[in-house]
């Protein structure tokens, strides 16, 4: 099941705002997995492939955000908000095998869809709230699970 609506749009393109990195850090995804995003409309993409989603529901869903802004310098890595679903979606690498056993909180992996916003405008609902950056790097999978179960204990 796709957890977003795709919104069609005439004039989409498949060109995409960012650029390819020349090299990856380790850790990293491969470069050109930012290239898949479109920059008109709202794509689904395969989790589990260059990148997890952990979905994080409700009110915890801003206050990781917050925290992790601020335990980053201000670049928590990618974050998709839908906004109807009151959810967050952090990208994060495959295979991080730590357990994401939370109220709320879901890890999206082989099997499952993602629907990820255009690089360029805003569609209605779904947004990025932390834009991927051009050589596609993401969120800190050790950090943001430290930070959720530091959430979900306070």
């Amino acid at each position: 099941m796709i957890p977003l609506l795709m919104h069609e749009d005439p004039l989409a393109d498949t060109d995409t705002a960012l650029p390819a990195a020349a090299a990856v850090l380790p850790g990293d995804l491969p470069a050109g997995w930012p290239l898949a995003l479109s920059r008109w409309s709202a794509r689904p993409l395969a989790a589990g492939q260059d990148w997890d989603a952990v979905r994080i529901a409700g009110g915890l869903a801003p206050l990781v955000y917050s925290l992790m802004r601020q335990q980053t310098c201000g670049d928590p890595g990618p974050v998709v908000i839908d906004a109807q679903m009151d959810a967050h979606y952090w990208l994060i690498r495959t295979g991080f095998t730590a357990r994401w056993d939370f109220p709320g909180v879901t890890l999206l992996t082989n099997g499952t869809w993602v629907v990820l916003p255009p690089t360029v405008r805003q569609v209605y609902r779904v947004h990025w709230l932390s834009c991927p950056d051009a050589a596609g790097h993401l969120a800190h999978a050790p950090l943001l699970h430290a930070t959720v179960t530091g959430a979900v204990a306070s």
